[in-house]
């Protein structure tokens, strides 16, 4: 069938092809479409579509979707998308998505390769070379700032506003599994969640699969540190601006916080001179500099009895103008009086990077 406007019609064809029509209301099985447009159609078991404008439409069972522009439709149990644009619709079931535009879209239990996506819902999918404009992660596993491991259903929100190609936030992943690389090699994680076991002679730091509070007093980074982690995720040289902040945000997942909470030290009782020194963190794929500060009584410690996960902490840990004397010591401590054993401290950190003209 060609240049026709159909409405209200089946089509059960063996093979049959629909070539530059404009349908309405129509149900489509066994068939080809090409060079058409579809309003509220049912497109069932279609071998070939390609080049076709629909909206307020569903793919069943379709093989394969080419070269297209979907909006405000349903694409479920196993239809495959190449090379297209949806926006406004539902992915799921098995569905596959390819080296595709996806925004504004619900997409659960499917596979998306090679696609961008903006402003989507995207739970129990398997995820291969996407890029995100910006990002709200749920249940996700960090490495060097890049989202890499298997994600768990108890591991907790990330934010991120920064994502391969930078643009408006509003992604969320939930419970998805991003691909090519090994999930279970214990990346690092900007997620702390405390084992009950944690400084347990019976347990080893390498069988956690979540980094924990930390023990020792630090600060995250040194000045040096600070400018390669501008200079490799944002591209950016310090510079090339008058003044350059890394501040940190932590929150908890859960509140209120009394077991390990975060405690912070007054920096102008530390000496950097001498109560500081630069530290290697090295591991078999990742590398940073930070800061650990040693002990001395006159240093004031400051804490947030019962803070709530509505609730943030923000504090400085690198300026270009303080070199190596502005980031603000911290780290985690038991308070034997307020401690709850039922609550284990889950916490999420993010730094921003602020550059002045």
């Amino acid at each position: 069938m060609n240049n026709d406007k159909v409405q209200s019609s089946a089509f059960n064809g063996d093979g049959n092809t629909i070539t530059r029509c404009s349908l309405s209301n129509c149900t489509i099985n066994n068939s080809c479409v090409k060079r058409s447009t579809l309003s509220d159609c049912v497109l069932s078991k279609v071998e070939d579509v390609s080049r076709i404008t629909a909206q307020k439409s569903q793919f069943h069972d379709a093989a394969l979707a080419e070269r297209s522009a979907i909006t405000n439709s349903t694409i479920q149990t196993q239809s495959s998308v190449h090379r297209s644009t949806v926006g406004q619709s539902v992915i799921q079931d098995k569905s596959a998505v390819k080296r595709s535009t996806v925004t504004g879209t619900m997409v659960s239990n499917s596979q998306l390769q090679r696609a961008t996506l903006t402003n989507c819902v995207v739970t129990e999918c398997i995820i291969e070379r996407c890029d995100f404009q910006g990002l709200v992660l749920k249940y996700g596993i960090w490495k060097r700032n890049e989202l890499v491991g298997k994600i768990g259903n108890q591991d907790p929100i990330f934010i991120r506003n920064y994502g391969s190609k930078a643009g408006q936030s509003g992604t969320v992943l939930v419970g998805s599994t991003i691909s090519e690389l090994d999930p279970e090699s214990h990346p690092r994680q900007d997620v702390r969640k405390r084992h009950p076991l944690w400084l347990s002679e019976s347990l080893e730091r390498h069988e956690l699969n979540t980094n924990q509070p930390s023990d020792y007093v630090h600060i995250d980074m040194t000045a040096s540190s600070a400018a390669k982690c501008s200079i490799k995720h944002f591209n950016i040289s310090p510079k090339s601006y008058s003044r350059f902040v890394v501040v940190n945000l932590w929150k908890p997942i859960r509140g209120p916080v009394c077991d390990f909470p975060l405690t912070v030290c007054d920096r102008s009782t530390v000496d950097y001179e001498s109560q500081a020194t630069a530290m290697d963190i090295v591991t078999s794929n990742y590398l940073n500099e930070n800061t650990r500060i040693y002990f001395d009584g006159s240093h004031k410690w400051y804490y947030w009895h019962g803070l709530q996960a509505d609730e943030v902490i923000a504090f400085v840990q690198a300026d270009s103008q303080e070199e190596n004397r502005a980031g603000v010591p911290h780290t985690a401590f038991y308070d034997a009086r307020n401690t709850n054993e039922t609550q284990l401290r889950e916490s999420i950190e993010a730094r921003v990077f602020v550059y002045f003209d």
